[in-house]
């Protein structure tokens, strides 16, 4: 289902730079998981999806042995805001990492394998410590778009099998 696949998406990522930076559990989340920084000096990854933009979309209706089935497809432009965070300097020191970790070669596997692409360059690389006010927490926002597809397959009835059914005003 699409749902699943949004939420997949996200995983993905999260494993992606999880992987490549080596970092543990407690260190990477999915925005909306309830996360609190805690008050240590570590490195933290929060991945947020911002946005969705429909490239195309197309249906095709096939008989596969005696039943029909129709096919929908769509392309989507993904937005998502990788926030990386520390209280220490270990958010300004090891921020491009987070690019590497995504045109590295597990990560070009990894968009083969499930059929998504992940931009070169981000869209944004931005510092926004400063909306922190005085607890000085190092804080970046990177911002990458993500091409992907969905596909959702259903059973239809074929013409002569449609219900009747009557429309009253």
């Amino acid at each position: 289902d699409i749902h699943s696949w949004l939420e997949f998406r996200r995983v993905l990522f999260r494993s992606i730079i999880k992987n490549e930076m080596s970092l543990q559990d407690g260190q990477i989340y999915i925005y909306n998981q309830d996360f609190k920084l805690p008050s240590t000096n570590g490195l933290f990854v929060v991945i947020q999806q911002e946005s969705s933009e429909l490239g195309a979309s197309n249906t095709k209706t096939i008989a596969v042995d005696n039943v029909l089935k129709e096919n929908t497809y769509q392309l989507v432009k993904e937005e998502y805001a990788i926030n990386i965070m520390s209280q220490n300097a270990e958010a300004r020191q090891r921020k491009e990492e987070v690019l590497l970790a995504l045109v590295s070669t597990y990560s070009q596997q990894k968009q083969d394998l499930y059929q998504i692409k992940i931009a070169q360059s981000p869209t944004s690389f931005v510092n926004v410590s400063e909306l922190e006010g005085g607890s000085m927490l190092n804080r970046f926002v990177i911002n990458i778009s993500v091409l992907s597809w969905y596909q959702k397959t259903k059973t239809i009835p074929y013409y002569d099998q449609f219900s009747q059914s009557t429309i009253n005003n």
